[in-house]
């Protein structure tokens, strides 16, 4: 199956697959207007339309969006699945296209009108699974961004007031609503999130599409109480269901979290907070601020340096000059980017493979180690065979001999089969270059930055020592990208020149 934007040539295809699939429901098969001439309907007013095909470029599905004039909700239409394919995910894939579209195109949110309950019994039942909330009679919604507000630098309480204000459904009431078994207790107010339920949800890898084992355990199977598991003891068995949250945005989170801005008695702590590190002791950057200062006098400064004597110099460094040269650099390397696409993607790919090789040295050397060992091995046993038929040695001792070499074997084959595993999870990990490019096509015209679009760009920032460079302080930073890592662009403009 494949998902694309709607082509004229689909036209008679996809008014016929629409049209039985409302007689499967006992409708009376009448045809919408907009479905006669979709380029004047979606595309010319701005908005989209997609259809899924089958390997036989069939239209099996359809979905797509009309704005609401001076806001950024907007309303879906004709989500349909061909009668005969229903509950194969086919429909989920088609909604997914449209909310990571909209999502990309900065719309906050999708409605739906679904009319009569019992008519339209599978759409209520279709919309909720996907965080659709009734928010008037015949009307579903859902917050597209609501995802993305801790990247954006809310806080939990500030989610979770929020989500309440925008009538989303606390966890237990949600099941509810959709006639799932829950024993969470039911709130007296529906919508009363709580930051607690809010930070739990943000740290749940179920929600990437993973299934853990072991998070609690019974000292003894006489107790009745159960004890919390380390998370590194967690058995974590991936892709196991369809994910709400992609990866990406799961693992930026939990970034933000380990360094999340608190609000203080000063206020919301400042857009850098928790992304810069010392480039000689590693650890981050303490940020220096009162009442008093403006925000030009507001700096960062080591935090081993704050708090042992002896222990790091300063590396001091104002907020507002890391936050111009980051979007300088920013708005260079999306710039040089967009404009150099397959060059970009050569010297990220060039910078990656000297890192990668760096980093996975050892593994690769215990690998080729294995694998010269395991071959070494066949070589042993094929000798031993050949012994034992020309009776060097006897049955018994050929079987102790050969038993210990293949348990050997059985042990490395394993290790190899790890070790390649690890090696290609780094190098997926490390090396992203599509996703980096969907962010610059999201990001068009960088005027400013937000703590959204530093977390979305900036894995971290390395903050240098400053030195005096004919009597001039001169300090260097380094700035370590989401999917790219440190770039380069100085050595490519010299080749392009």
């Amino acid at each position: 199956m494949q998902i694309i934007k709607y082509e004229p040539k689909y036209r008679d295809d996809l008014i016929f697959m629409i049209l039985e699939a409302k007689n499967a429901l006992g409708r009376v098969p009448g045809l919408n207007e907009d479905l006669l001439d979709i380029q004047q309907n979606y595309f010319d007013k701005g908005d989209m339309f997609w259809i899924a095909l089958d390997d036989n470029y069939r239209v099996i599905g359809s979905v797509g969006y009309s704005s609401i004039e001076n806001s950024d909700d907007v309303v879906l239409h004709r989500l349909f699945v061909k009668a005969s394919l229903k509950h194969q995910g086919i429909g989920t894939a088609l909604l997914k296209t449209a909310e990571d579209y909209l999502i990309s195109i900065g719309k906050k949110a999708a409605i739906v009108h679904l009319g009569n309950k019992e008519l339209f019994y599978e759409s209520w039942q279709f919309y909720p699974k996907h965080g659709y909330v009734e928010y008037e009679p015949s009307y579903m919604r859902k917050e597209l961004q609501k995802t993305k507000l801790c990247i954006a630098g809310y806080g939990t309480s500030q989610i979770a007031k929020r989500l309440e204000a925008n009538h989303v459904l606390v966890p237990s009431a949600h099941l509810k609503s959709i006639g799932k078994p829950t024993t969470g207790i039911m709130p007296v107010n529906p919508y009363s999130w709580h930051s607690k339920t809010v930070s739990d949800i943000m740290q749940k890898p179920e929600y990437v599409g993973h299934t853990v084992n072991y998070k609690t355990f019974k000292k003894s199977y006489k107790s009745n109480k159960y004890i919390k598991t380390d998370p590194s003891e967690w058995m974590i068995f991936e892709n196991t269901h369809e994910a709400i949250v992609d990866q990406d945005t799961f693992d930026k989170v939990q970034n933000i979290r380990k360094g999340r801005r608190r609000p203080t008695p000063l206020g919301e702590m400042p857009i850098l907070s928790g992304m810069l590190y010392c480039a000689d002791c590693g650890n981050k950057m303490y940020q220096v601020r009162t009442k008093e200062w403006s925000h030009d006098k507001e700096h960062l400064v080591c935090a081993t340096y704050r708090k042992v004597k002896g222990g790091c110099t300063s590396h001091q460094i104002r907020n507002i000059v890391v936050e111009e040269l980051l979007l300088d650099d920013i708005r260079r390397v999306t710039r040089f980017a967009r404009e150099n696409e397959e060059a970009f993607v050569r010297l990220v790919s060039d910078a990656s493979e000297r890192e990668l090789d760096r980093n996975l040295k050892d593994y690769k050397k215990e690998l080729s180690q294995a694998q010269q060992r395991y071959a070494k091995l066949d070589t042993i046993i094929q000798r031993l065979y050949e012994d034992n038929i020309e009776g060097k040695i006897s049955d018994e001792r050929f079987a102790k001999m050969t038993a210990t070499y293949e348990q050997e074997q059985s042990h490395l084959e394993n290790r190899i089969a790890e070790l390649e595993s690890t090696i290609q999870a780094i190098k997926e990990k490390a090396l992203n270059t599509e996703h980096f490019l969907k962010l610059v096509r999201k990001y068009t015209d960088i005027q400013e930055l937000d703590a959204e679009i530093i977390r979305e760009f900036v894995n971290k920032v390395i903050v240098y020592n400053a030195e005096k460079v004919n009597g001039r302080r001169q300090q260097k930073i380094q700035i370590v990208y989401n999917c790219i890592g440190t770039i380069d662009l100085m050595q490519q403009n010299e080749k392009t020149a």
